[in-house]
């Protein structure tokens, strides 16, 4: 073999390994890579702190949880404000679906929340992104028979403080997700 055929053996080697390793990269994101130290230090501070989610302190098991950062891509997921309490309850909800686990990321129910004003800016926050971050605590697991035609063997529920992507973050408490006392309901801020 000519010198000249070991060289170009040599560059087809490894021009498909740099061309495979670049593929790689481009399918295989790093969603967590959306948040920055202060929200690494944030989680950290809060786990040290109050539970953001608890049982009442004499239920037997008591139990809390915090919240933390969970980040995903944003391909399969589906805002949707979800019917609660006979349709007395409008709930802002991300909804998708990672492996055999279906995740609601919703807001605790509370009075006054304009579910598709927050939807909106939802949408909004997560339109032309490839990935996006909650900040939210784990509540429970739900009874997942009724997706199992899709595949889904568990459905979890989290609850939401904060949505992140590369424009932004959503802030749960942000006085413009709430309806005023000039609209003829309860100011809850």
């Amino acid at each position: 073999m000519t010198l000249n055929k070991v060289w170009k053996k040599h560059c087809s080697a490894i021009f498909v390994s740099v061309a495979g390793i670049f593929c790689l990269s481009m399918t295989d994101t790093n969603h967590y890579e959306i948040l920055s130290p202060d929200d690494r230090e944030q989680e950290l501070t809060d786990s040290e702190g109050t539970p953001a989610l608890s049982s009442q302190i004499d239920a037997n098991p008591y139990w809390e949880t915090f919240n933390t950062w969970r980040c995903f891509s944003t391909e399969n997921i589906r805002p949707e404000c979800s019917v609660l309490d006979n349709d007395s309850l409008r709930v802002p909800t991300l909804r998708f679906a990672e492996g055999s686990t279906l995740y609601d990321f919703s807001i605790d129910p509370e009075p006054g929340l304009d579910c598709d004003e927050t939807l909106a800016k939802w949408i909004a926050l997560l339109d032309q992104e490839q990935s996006f971050c909650v900040y939210a605590a784990y509540l429970q697991e739900m009874p997942s028979e009724i997706f199992e035609y899709e595949g889904i063997n568990r459905w979890q529920l989290w609850i939401v403080s904060q949505i992140k992507t590369q424009q932004g973050y959503w802030h749960l408490y942000d006085p413009e997700d709430y309806t005023s006392a000039e609209d003829g309901e309860e100011d809850i801020n």
